[in-house]
């Protein structure tokens, strides 16, 4: 029987969670910064004299980089929220596929998932 979480270990996770909000935060903040500045390279190389120029296709390649970093952080954003709105709910730790607790070894590993390792593997 997996036991419920101590108060130490939730006081543990939600400073880890808090920790991981500020850095995706600021993680999203520097990539947005460096997509604008692609997306003004890649601008301005659309109206150079060749298009097809190798700095027009780094522009692009870096745009694309960057804009996926900024989707992935913000969904990652996202589950860390979300699991910080449970731990102020009370349900946090719970598995929502089963209502099975989630293993603290689990959480440590990956302090925003929903899911034991048991539903997870089914997925």
């Amino acid at each position: 029987m997996t036991r419920t979480l101590s108060a130490n270990t939730l006081k543990k996770l939600r400073r880890r969670l808090e920790t991981d909000l500020e850095e995706l935060q600021q993680t999203i903040d520097d990539h947005l910064q460096d997509l604008e500045e692609a997306r003004l390279a890649q601008a301005s190389g659309e109206r150079s004299a060749d298009p097809a120029s190798t700095e027009t296709g780094s522009a692009a390649t870096v745009f694309e980089s960057e804009l996926s970093v900024v989707r992935n952080s913000r969904e990652l954003l996202g589950q860390v929220e979300d699991a910080l709105e449970r731990l102020d709910a009370g349900t946090y730790g719970i598995c929502t596929d089963c209502g099975k607790p989630i293993r603290a070894a689990r959480l440590d590993a990956l302090p925003y998932t929903i899911l034991c390792v048991a539903c997870a593997s089914k997925r």
